[in-house]
């Protein structure tokens, strides 16, 4: 049995490296750590290994249901001042696991005072975190610092996200 990196396994299988690391911590690849990386077995599951999650999503957990719901929560609180919503991450690829996380960033006009922002979103999501009993990861982000892409994650959820506007 040939054994392929984590990266050489998620390049074969055309997928996420953390895709291939989720795989292994739920047993669906074969897989056994050496030093400090981990060694996956091209055996009959790598084979048979797909990037879609067993099983369809609930029609409320697609993401444009998702976001479309993250971002009438959070237009309820902001009003005018909520330029969007963008969902990032395994959700805005298709490769969410039904235990995945949820990540958004929330795109405010004007200054953002951090702590009081995260408070304000998280009581707006807490209900469809218990709901749909998975973490939603809201950032909020000034719409100027995101358009400019001043930073990586911001030039990362501008690529692969998906932006509902207000």
């Amino acid at each position: 049995m040939r054994s392929l990196s984590t990266s050489e396994a998620a390049h074969r299988l055309n997928v996420s490296r953390s895709l291939v690391l989720q795989a292994i911590a739920r047993g669906r690849l074969t897989a056994a750590r050496s030093g400090s990386i981990w060694l996956v077995a091209e055996d009959d599951k790598f084979q048979g290994f797909s990037r879609k999650p067993s099983g369809r999503r609930p029609k409320d957990r697609k993401p444009a249901m998702i976001l479309r719901r993250i971002h009438t929560r959070l237009a309820s609180v902001y009003g005018g001042r909520l330029h969007g919503v963008v969902l990032y991450g395994s959700e805005a690829r298709g490769e969410a696991m039904p235990d995945s996380d949820i990540d958004v960033l929330v795109l405010l006009r004007g200054p953002i005072a951090y702590g009081h922002e995260v408070e304000r979103i998280i009581r707006a999501l807490y209900q469809l975190d218990l709901e749909w009993r998975r973490p939603i990861h809201a950032q909020p982000v000034d719409v100027r610092a995101y358009e400019s892409g001043e930073c990586a994650l911001y030039r990362n959820a501008k690529s692969e996200g998906i932006l509902c506007h207000g």
